[in-house]
Formats: structure tokens, sequence, C-alpha cells
């Protein structure tokens, strides 16, 4: 029975990645709320602009089973949120709050200046009604790392890539927005650290003339480095990588506020399939051999 559930298991992830790369196709040729950043000076927060250009010329990251059972464990993530906000509508009154049908929920954003259009599908928006309009939107988002537990639940902080993709979704949508995370596990006590908890963990964003200021619960606004005119910045240098054919620097990896990244100051590349191709590029400049290397590393057709 085991050996039946395990290739029934490995079958349907790999049809799930099919049915996901297909829907990837159509979106080629757009940038996407989901790969979001923002340019700080001569630096790049948030998502990896070589991703972002990358996926939108339909080059996804070959991912392995280890990683799919991850990322389909986030999207059911935002399925119990649904099942648990709903539920907290009082039943007698119909009072509460009520996600919006997440089939009326995709956005299509223009950036002047920027030729590719950005999309997005916020993971919920909530009115006070059943078919109102929203009044908030959240981001949603899985803790699968120890790392990550730590940085949400003891330092107070959000990733600071979640963090800009609520930020973009909170402008283009111009709703107040919230990002939460949730945590399903035990960590043990690690590095000196106390054991952690099963968590949600929630921050309220707030554009400030332009500045993006976030709130841990219970705790006080953290001014950050990110601006809107940074985001329309990061898409516009997006959507010029191809003509001028250069990458840019690589993407940092400090918070949002500034502060450094423990793990070093490109943390996110040693997990990026792209990295090798990456350091190659920066010995070489060579885009287009970076784009023919890039496409080695993942799933084409």
């Amino acid at each position: 029975m085991t050996i039946l559930v395990r290739q029934l298991l490995e079958q349907g992830h790999a049809n799930l990645a099919k049915q996901k790369a297909e829907k990837e196709e159509k979106l080629r040729g757009h940038l996407r709320v989901g790969t979001s950043g923002c340019v700080v000076g001569n630096e790049i927060y948030g998502t990896c602009h070589r991703i972002a250009l990358a996926r939108s010329l339909g080059i996804e990251e070959k991912a392995k089973l280890h990683t799919r059972v991850m990322w389909y464990e986030g999207e059911y993530n935002e399925v119990d949120w649904d099942g648990i906000i709903t539920a907290s509508t009082d039943s007698k009154t119909g009072k509460g709050h009520y996600p919006v049908d997440r089939n009326q929920t995709d956005i299509k954003a223009t950036i002047e200046g920027v030729p590719l259009p950005v999309l997005g599908h916020p993971d919920m928006l909530l009115a006070k009604e059943m078919g109102g309009e929203p009044i908030l939107g959240l981001e949603l988002k899985g803790v699968f790392g120890y790392s990550t537990a730590v940085l949400v639940s003891v330092e107070g902080k959000p990733k600071c890539d979640n963090l800009i993709q609520a930020a973009a979704y909170a402008h283009f949508l111009n709703l107040p927005y919230e990002l939460w995370y949730t945590n399903s596990c035990y960590w043990p006590k690690m590095y000196g650290k106390e054991g952690i908890e099963p968590f949600y963990k929630g921050f309220a964003l707030d554009w400030r003339e332009g500045i993006l200021w976030y709130q841990p619960e219970e705790k006080e606004w953290v001014e950050t480095l990110i601006t809107v005119q940074g985001i329309k910045d990061y898409y516009r240098f997006v959507a010029e990588m191809p003509t001028r054919k250069e990458l840019g620097p690589r993407v940092t990896s400090n918070y949002a506020d500034g502060s450094p990244n423990k793990w070093g100051p490109q943390a996110n590349c040693k997990f990026c399939a792209f990295s090798s191709s990456c350091d190659r590029y920066d010995t070489t400049q060579d885009y287009d051999k970076w784009i023919e290397d890039i496409k080695t590393a993942v799933e084409i057709e």
C-alpha cells in the first residue's frame, strides 16, 4: 500500500506541476505582483529581479518533489484561512467579515513608462458583507523553516520579499493591507533560542507619503526603506533588462528596514537554481549566455 500511495503522490504532484506550467505559459510577457521588489539607491530589495525577469520570459525554476510539497502546503494555507475567517462570522446576525470570491480578485495594473502590465491575484480580500466591496487585503504566508520562524516570531520582523509583495498589492488596490504568517510546527530550542510553538503572526502595513511602514502585533510602527517609487522603478528595471542586456547587481538580503540579514548579503542566492548561472554572468557580463544557461535549470517544453 505504501508503494502505491507513493506513486500516487508523485504522479499527482507531477500532474499539478504540469497544470501550473500551462497556466504560467499564458502569463508569459507580463510582470507579476508575486515577484515584486524595490529599488533602494543602488540596491534591489525583495524578490530577485533576475528571477522576476526569468518568470516574465516563461522560465520557471525547476522544482523537486520536496519543494512542491512546500508550495502546495502554502496554497492550502489559503484554503484554511478562508474556512477560518468564514467561521468567524456571527451565525445569528451575519455580522463579521467575508472573504471575497477569489474568482473576482485578479488585478492588472499599469505603471507609467513600463510597457508590460503587472498581474496579480491577492491571497484574500475581506468585505463587511457577502458580495460587498473589499475593505482589507491579506497576504498569507506559511512558515516552513526554522530561520523564518525565528525571524517572524522571535525577532518580530517580516521577510522583505513578503512585505514588498503585500505592499505592492496595497498600492495597486488602494486598500489597507496586512501580512500574516501561519506556523503549524513545534520548533525545538536551537542556537540559544527558545522553542517555538505553532503561531499566527501579523503585520499591519501603512503607506505614509509614499514610504512603507509596518507594525508587528502589539509593537511600534517601523519605518522601512521601501517606497512606492522604488517599487515602480523595480518593475521598470525588470522590463528594461532584455533591451539593455544587463542584469544589474545581485539582490540584497537586507530586511525592509535596512538591517542586514545575519546569513549574509546574498543569503537567498544560496538556495536559488540560477545561482551558478549568475556566478558566471557576474564574471562574463554575457546576458545572452545567462539566458541560455538558466534554461538548463528549469523545465521547458
